[in-house]
């Protein structure tokens, strides 16, 4: 029974604190469920993580799988994203995902696969007893649906699929959940975009048996974001501005908010959430119908600093997202005719 006791405390440990750093700066007993056990909504890539976590209401954005299914038809490229991050305390997370753009007639389709490793961990039978170790991991997979919902309007409505699995040494559990989310873009001008997103998480709420019930409940989430194309000096250039707001299973409102600079191939982005502080940046690289990205994010936590990269692969048509820049200069004056000299001249050649 002591060594059931003390594996069962660690399971609760793992649960409910090791996710923390990742998740909220917040204590051990303030710390929400729907944020500390989401293995399924850390990222997709590191490009929101720089923003602060903001990022349900922006365009050709893969974390929209996890952060708002219905701003899934906005993605412009096909793309396959990896993506690693780790803690000083050992942990490591893990995801690999697909992002297509929309198919004619049918939608668009996601899908990802993460894990979190815990690396190991001591534990003992009783207090006097040898320590041991063990492992804990926390593993999702993630299918996500949308498609245009209201043409005339331009009003995007999309869904996720969670499939979870937990496991601390010899104990596992399953669990499934569902989100919903619309998703509409307000074009103020030909280089100014407000964009507006909400979804329902856990709108099927989320349960998992590991020695009892951990349950995630509904949780609102709702999301503005600004997109300005414009030149600079001759290169084109897009500043993106999201903010976003959620709710929790406690009525707690938590607000994130980041700002991303991008200059021809290079992007800056910074983000704050809960007082905490976001920077990053990303690069890319373009060969004929093929794009490459570099993104890093850099999150300072009340535990400990971590370190996040993500590649991505890119195939199909030039994103929508920075245009050429002749496509972004205002348009020129029509120029007046010019008139052809010796139209009637019996000079004209023949």
């Amino acid at each position: 029974m002591p060594a059931r006791r003390s594996l069962l405390l660690a399971s609760n440990f793992f649960l409910w604190t090791v996710p923390g750093p990742l998740f909220s700066a917040s204590t051990p007993s303030r710390i929400s469920i729907y944020e500390t056990s989401a293995v399924d909504r850390f990222a997709v890539t590191a490009h929101h993580l720089a923003l602060g976590g903001a990022g349900s209401a922006l365009t050709d954005n893969p974390d929209a799988l996890i952060l708002n299914p219905a701003a899934l038809p906005t993605i412009r490229m096909n793309g396959v994203h990896l993506l690693v991050s780790g803690l000083a305390t050992g942990m490591r997370f893990y995801s690999m995902a697909y992002a297509g753009r929309p198919i004619r007639h049918v939608g668009s389709l996601s899908a990802a696969y993460m894990r979190l490793d815990s690396g190991d961990i001591t534990g003992r039978a009783t207090e006097t007893a040898e320590p041991f170790k063990y492992e804990a991991s926390d593993q999702s997979f993630v299918l996500g649906y949308a498609r245009d919902l209201w043409p005339r309007f331009g009003l995007l409505a999309g869904t996720t699929f969670r499939f979870r699995r937990q496991q601390i040494d010899t104990l596992r559990a399953n669990g499934f959940g569902m989100d919903g989310g619309l998703f509409h873009q307000f074009i103020l001008s030909p280089n100014n975009k407000l964009n507006v997103g909400g979804v329902l998480q856990d709108a099927v709420p989320m349960k998992t048996r590991l020695e009892g019930t951990v349950l995630r409940r509904g949780n609102l989430r709702g999301g503005m974001g600004f997109e300005w194309t414009h030149q600079c000096g001759n290169l084109p250039a897009k500043l993106v501005l999201g903010w976003d707001a959620a709710r929790d299973h406690l009525g707690a409102l938590g607000h994130a908010a980041g700002a991303e600079y991008v200059i021809d191939m290079f992007s800056l982005r910074a983000g704050f959430k809960k007082n905490e502080l976001a920077f990053g940046f990303g690069a890319r690289l373009t060969r004929q119908a093929q794009t490459y990205l570099l993104d890093y994010a850099l999150l300072n936590h009340i535990y400990a600093q971590s370190h996040t990269f993500s590649l991505s692969w890119l195939f199909g048509p030039a994103p929508e997202g920075l245009r050429r820049a002749d496509e972004v200069r205002p348009p020129e004056a029509p120029r007046a005719p010019v008139k052809k000299r010796f139209k009637n001249s019996p000079w004209r050649r023949r």
